[in-house]
């Protein structure tokens, strides 16, 4: 008798959904050791698996998320709403979609992108070398775990920023510049840096997504060394 009750409850439980599939979701260019999350209004690239079910057995929908592409189990995301979207799954059955199972997943609002000076691919520390600074091969650049959101030419992702020179005199020189890499006028003025000088480059604005968002960083400031 024990026995039959416990079968009629794990019946009714297991009709009402409680033993749900596990959903596993993977930013395909995103660190995997932080916490999930996409990014809001931009594509974000996913990959996602289901227990128990094949990729092409299933069909994912969203009331407040674009879905754009759907193919071996990788979708293009682009979150409608912030803090969290839902996905629901369904499978085709004689064809008619049966809801399978629903997630929650938190939606953050910009980017994480840190600026940075770099010369040929080597990040400038904030101490500067005289002898192992080169200007004009130089410019601001980023890193980020959320390569989903961008392409990989990152200099076209460089909107603008300001450059201040400030002398060990204390006269102060500055430049708006304009793309990633340094303008001229402003390398020119860097070859006669001298120990002591310091350099600021703040006001630093980049693109992300379709490059329509813009995102205002944390300024970098240098120390010119011997």
């Amino acid at each position: 008798m024990i026995m039959k009750k416990y079968l009629f409850l794990l019946f009714v439980l297991c009709s009402l959904g409680v033993f749900s599939q596990k959903m596993r979701i993977q930013n395909l260019y995103s660190n995997p050791q932080k916490d999930f999350s996409l990014v809001y209004a931009v594509g974000n690239y996913i990959k996602l698996s289901l227990d128990g079910y094949k990729c092409e057995e299933l069909l994912v929908k969203s009331e407040n998320a674009e879905i754009k592409s759907n193919e071996n189990c990788q979708l293009v995301l682009i979150p409608k709403q912030k803090d969290f979207i839902t996905l629901k799954f369904y499978k085709n059955e004689q064809n008619q979609e049966v809801f399978i199972t629903e997630e929650k997943i938190k939606v953050r609002e910009n980017v994480e992108m840190t600026p940075i000076l770099e010369y040929r691919h080597q990040v400038y520390k904030s101490k500067i070398s005289l002898k192992d600074f080169y200007p004009k091969h130089s410019k601001i650049s980023f890193t980020t775990t959320d390569l989903g959101c961008l392409d990989f030419n990152r200099d076209s992702f460089v909107k603008k920023y300001n450059i201040l020179i400030q002398k060990k005199d204390g006269k102060l020189i500055s430049f708006e510049n304009i793309g990633a890499k340094i303008i001229p006028e402003a390398i020119n003025e860097m070859k006669d840096l001298e120990v002591g000088d310091r350099m600021v480059f703040h006001n630093i604005i980049f693109l992300y997504g379709d490059k329509s968002k813009t995102i205002k960083v944390q300024p970098l400031e240098f120390e010119i060394i011997n």
